[in-house]
């Protein structure tokens, strides 16, 4: 018999407004247990960050659920799914992502040829596995690392852990610039 137990762990939180789209930021951890018969093991399925980004008040992104995971990242999610795999007339991003919505017109009408240069575009810059989720007027950015962005160490020099809290903020900022303002999807919904 073998036996599941999820663990979910959250720490600390940024929050503030990025061209006034406001943001939040945590650490996420989220962890199973598998035991069987012989043995125990705990395996990871994310850690890293995710990020929300929040649409103006009376703005809808989304009218269901459309996530895109590189595919790598989705080896460990599977069967967390939306249920319709879709695929764009792009090869190059059908190649290097997958696409899950709860409708087919929902992704093709978020899923423009602008989204998806921008969603490869942040993913190289990220250089990282990263995940995307659209629901109602969020958009969730989950970006793999195996650092906390909340944690100081005294065993790495200062000036190290300076350089990496700067680019942590760079990356939120560029998230939002690369998959929101870069988009032209505020023009679209204005």
């Amino acid at each position: 018999m073998i036996k599941q137990n999820r663990q979910n762990r959250k720490e600390d939180q940024l929050a503030g407004a990025l061209y006034a789209i406001p943001f939040s930021c945590c650490d996420v951890v989220t962890r199973y247990l598998r035991c069987n018969e012989k043995k125990s093991e705990i395996r990871t399925i994310f850690q890293g960050q995710i990020i929300r980004f929040s649409l103006p008040e009376g703005s809808k992104w989304s009218f269901g659920h459309l996530q895109i995971f590189e595919k790598e990242f989705l080896s460990d999610l599977k069967g967390r799914r939306a249920p319709c795999q879709i695929q764009t007339e792009n090869e190059a991003f059908n190649e290097r992502f997958e696409v899950f919505a709860a409708d087919d017109h929902n992704a093709f009408y978020l899923l423009t040829p602008r989204m998806m240069e921008q969603i490869v575009r942040f993913a190289d810059f990220a250089d990282c596995q990263i995940a995307l989720a659209f629901v109602g007027a969020m958009l969730y950015v989950a970006v793999e690392r195996s650092h906390s962005m909340f944690n100081a160490s005294i065993r790495r020099p200062l000036e190290e852990q300076r350089r990496q809290i700067l680019d942590d903020a760079d990356l939120i900022r560029r998230a939002e610039e690369m998959l929101i303002r870069e988009t032209g999807i505020l023009q679209q919904i204005g």
